[in-house]
This record gives C-alpha cells, sequence and structure tokens, in this order.
C-alpha cells in the first residue's frame, strides 16, 4: 500500500484522524510515519484497511438497495 493509497483510504472513508487510528489500533505516531511515508504500510494494516473499505462498500449498497 502507498502512502498515497493510505491518505485515501481515510479520505473515502470519511474519518477524523482519532476515529482511523483507533479503528486501526494504532498509535498516533505510527498513524504520522505512514501518512508521511516514513514508514511502509505493513500487510497486517493494510489488510485491515482493505476489510473496512469493503465493509463500507457493502454498507452503501444495502443502504442503496433500501431507497
Amino acid at each position: 500500500m502507498t502512502t498515497e493509497d493510505y491518505i485515501a483510504s481515510r479520505s473515502e472513508l470519511k474519518l477524523t484522524v482519532k476515529e482511523w487510528i483507533e479503528k486501526l489500533g494504532i498509535s498516533i505516531d505510527t498513524h504520522k510515519s505512514y501518512n508521511c511515508g516514513r514508514n511502509d504500510v505493513p500487510p497486517q494494516i493494510e489488510n485491515h484497511i482493505k476489510t473496512l473499505l469493503e465493509l463500507d462498500r457493502i454498507r452503501k449498497s444495502v443502504l442503496n438497495t433500501l431507497k
């Protein structure tokens, strides 16, 4: 996952930094290191982000179906 993907994922989910780090179970310093590209996002965090994105897509799909 690139730094741009990491940033775009939080934006797509419309989460604050506080909400984001709580969902990912990471510290603010770890978030900052991923956000600026200083450290790579590890596979387990990348998988967690992909799961959050997929759950959000499913939620939106269900809501659209109910309209």
